[in-house]
């Protein structure tokens, strides 16, 4: 099986890492919709800390949207998404190191439950590199040269090499360098994908997150 047939099937945790507005989200909610392809019965949520602010019609009715960015209470096997911005405003009291901390934990209970959980992050400095190790896929998009300097060294060789390959293959395609992703499982094997939008985005979709009320502390 391909790490992309691991992650439609097997319960892991996704940490999907790349520059801003280089389709992480759109990636992400590709693949949500191929887990739903696969088995339409399986239950997939979204995580957004006001619900009822997202108006009518952004998600197709096998979404659903939750307040909190942990699975560990939502149903076996479920699938969630949970974008960065989203585990930021959720943590009021948010420390150094706080995430990692956190994921780690998760991605047993995770495995436990058989449920699949994608976090998109637009840096991996202050996630668990333990995750990797045990099970967790990397998924890699662009990176400009300048965001890659802010990750870990072990991380910087890995983000240049597929940003520079994500530049071949986009122009070997004809197309942009945001319908590609890397895909690594815990084999250490990676494999480059096309990831064609997502049959229900749109713009309301990418702009949902300016909703959101931001508490200042």
């Amino acid at each position: 099986m391909t790490v992309l047939d691991n992650l439609l099937h097997e319960p892991t945790m996704l940490i999907l890492s790349g520059s801003m507005r280089q389709g992480k989200t759109a990636t992400a909610m590709r693949i949500l919709e191929r887990i739903h392809e696969e088995n339409p019965s399986r239950e997939i949520f979204y995580f957004f800390p006001q619900p009822e602010r997202v108006p009518d019609g952004v998600f197709p009715s096998w979404i659903s949207l939750v307040d909190s960015p942990s699975a560990v209470r939502l149903p076996r096997r479920a699938a969630l998404l949970a974008d960065e911005s989203a585990v930021w405003s959720n943590s009021k009291n948010f420390k150094k190191g706080k995430e990692a901390e956190d994921s780690a934990k998760e991605l047993s209970q995770l495995l436990q439950r058989e449920q699949t959980k994608i976090v998109i992050n637009q840096s991996l400095a202050e996630l668990d590199k333990q995750n990797f190790r045990y099970g967790a896929v990397l998924g890699l998009k662009y990176y400009y040269r300048v965001s890659s300097v802010f990750e870990r060294e072990e991380m910087q060789y890995l983000a240049r090499q597929v940003s520079s390959d994500l530049e071949y293959l986009a122009k070997r395609e004809g197309c942009s360098v945001k319908e590609f992703v890397f895909l690594q499982g815990k084999t250490g094997q990676g494999r480059y994908y096309r990831v064609k939008l997502p049959s229900f985005y749109s713009d309301r979709l990418s702009k949902i997150w300016s909703l959101v009320e931001w508490e200042v502390l």
